[in-house]
């Protein structure tokens, strides 16, 4: 092997944090094509790969600035989420923030409050519209008189007992299912959650 099929050279490598690293290779091919460019053309080469070069560096410092901006947001989230008071049993809160960390953007969403243990571990999904129908109503109707609050503070008690032998009874599922959609078909709609918010 010759001096020249074994020549040094670096190239970009954005797994290395952008850095030129080095890398071994064959470029008679690269430097045959050079070699009968024009000079003219040549120098366009150049200062095509300068502007390409300039442009990835651009790029690099953009995805540091948002990178930076967007480490600063969700903190920024998580500390106004710890401020928040979560004792009480009617308490709630949903913080939503969009960041970008220079790789795209994400979406954070930080929640606490009461949950409808049963019907979350009946239906294997918080988001089921008989576990969001049962939350509606607990949080725009029985909130809001005292034996509604009462029912909410024993069942804060038992829920996450009944839920867990939902989950160690598995076979309960069905029949809950039924019970808990029959129930939430009977509740008035058009309750906001929003009232408490």
């Amino acid at each position: 092997m010759n001096e020249k099929d074994s020549r040094k050279v670096t190239v970009y490598n954005p797994q290395s944090g952008g850095n030129m690293v080095p890398a071994v290779g064959d470029y008679k091919i690269i430097e045959r094509a050079l070699q009968n460019l024009s000079r003219e053309q040549t120098e366009n080469l150049a200062q095509k790969a300068a502007e390409v070069a300039l442009d990835l560096e651009k790029k690099k410092v953009e995805q540091r600035i948002n990178y930076e901006q967007g480490r600063q947001v969700l903190e920024r989230h998580t500390e106004v989420f710890d401020r928040r008071d979560k004792s009480g049993v009617f308490t709630r809160h949903e913080i939503t923030t969009e960041a970008n960390l220079g790789g795209g953007r994400i979406h954070v969403t930080s929640k606490s409050g009461a949950t409808c243990f049963v019907a979350t571990a009946t239906f294997c999904d918080p988001g089921h519209e008989t576990v969001r129908s049962l939350c509606r109503f607990r949080d725009g109707i029985l909130v809001n008189h005292y034996t509604g609050r009462l029912f909410i503070k024993v069942y804060w008690k038992i829920g996450p007992l009944l839920a867990t032998a939902v989950n160690q009874f598995p076979s309960t599922r069905a029949p809950l299912k039924t019970i808990l959609t029959i129930i939430a078909g009977k509740l008035p709609k058009g309750v906001s959650i929003q009232k408490l918010q």
